[in-house]
């Protein structure tokens, strides 16, 4: 119990301390993009009210973003963290790298509606305002040749100059 006029944290091992301020540490940093993209907002990133969307398709798989996940997640690809189902605004990216700023989108039969790609084309020109490269890839292409894709993949990491 913290008294008056005296550290919250009076009392307790400096071990601990420092354990809760590392904590702390690591939860703002995970909000911090890369250092030329700091316009970013970052009341725009993973929204509480997207969280129970994001946690539902997290453990809802399409099978390419099965098999992609297997090969992105880890840093696998050049060192890149890349997080799923991840938000910026209004919108759930399927993956992103918030150290190179790319999102990656898969997409399948729904997105070939006419309805749905003026609401794709809206959300890239939202993204593209922020800086965000979005690399499209259909479902078949990921199940049928992985290696394209993540070569795709490398070349946009290389391109942003991120490596």
């Amino acid at each position: 119990m913290a008294r008056k006029g005296c550290s919250p944290f009076e009392g307790e091992s400096r071990r601990r301390r420092q354990g809760v301020r590392t904590a702390v540490q690591r939860k703002l940093s995970c909000l911090n993009f890369a250092p030329d993209m700091e316009k970013r907002d970052r009341n725009l990133v993973n929204i509480p009210p997207l969280k129970s969307r994001r946690r539902e398709l997290r453990s809802n798989p399409t099978p390419a973003e099965a098999i992609l996940w297997k090969h992105i997640r880890g840093r696998q690809i050049l060192g890149k963290k890349f997080r799923r189902q991840y938000s910026i605004g209004r919108y759930i990216l399927d993956f992103f790298c918030p150290e190179c700023d790319i999102a990656i989108e898969l997409d399948g039969a729904p997105h070939l509606d006419p309805v749905r790609a003026g609401y794709d084309q809206e959300r890239s020109v939202y993204l593209a305002g922020l800086g965000v490269e979005i690399l499209r890839f259909q479902n078949h292409v990921v199940c049928r040749n992985i290696e394209a894709v993540l070569e795709v993949i490398r070349e946009a990491i290389r391109q942003r100059g991120s490596v």
